[in-house]
């Protein structure tokens, strides 16, 4: 019996690796993060101004201090053929006022290769920021999305994420309005 690719990939996808990244990844997680930083918001913004944001936002030096920084962490899930499959970063960050008083995290980066969109990775990334929150005795998440980014927002929803607002986020010149999402995650 021969393996068509699909079916290669998903036996591949069969068990996901799921880890934190340390300092030593930082070139290579920069260079990922970057990637599809670029590839989710092309469309959307002058290149210009993506150029600009990327160069600091994903520069090698700045993802060291971000894998560093006390209360972040940066889970990735990856396989042993395609290597880094999507990534998230989550942070003690104040949280909104949708979750005032609560120990929430921030899932402030959550990003799928998108040759890998739809196949389970964003469920595999998601339920281990569940457990990372849980482990932190942290009972809430929360995120920004993009408004005009239909496919994250369902999936955030279908996640067991709520709106609870918008909080601007500037890239270049722009200024949007995105989404602020939080999910309880305490005994669910």
């Amino acid at each position: 019996m021969t393996t068509t690719p699909d079916a290669a990939a998903r036996h591949r996808f069969a068990e996901p690796r799921v880890r934190a990244l340390s300092a030593s990844d930082a070139t290579a997680y920069s260079a990922f993060a970057e990637r599809l930083f670029r590839e989710t918001y092309v469309d959307g913004y002058e290149p210009a101004d993506i150029d600009d944001y990327v160069s600091h936002a994903f520069s090698p030096q700045q993802q060291t201090a971000e894998l560093t920084e006390p209360g972040g962490r940066v889970l990735v899930v990856e396989d042993g053929v395609d290597g880094l499959l999507g990534f998230a970063h989550l942070r003690q960050t104040p949280s909104p006022p949708a979750l005032a008083g609560r120990f929430a995290l921030e899932v402030s980066r959550f990003y799928v290769d998108r040759p890998w969109h739809g196949r389970g990775i964003a469920r595999v990334l998601m339920s281990a920021c569940i457990a990372e929150a849980r482990s932190r005795g942290a009972d809430a998440l929360w995120l920004l999305v993009y408004q005009q980014n239909a496919r994250a927002v369902a999936f955030y929803e279908k996640s067991g994420f709520k709106r609870s607002g918008t909080q601007p986020f500037k890239l270049g010149r722009r200024i949007d309005q995105d989404w602020v999402m939080v999910r309880l995650v305490a005994g669910t």
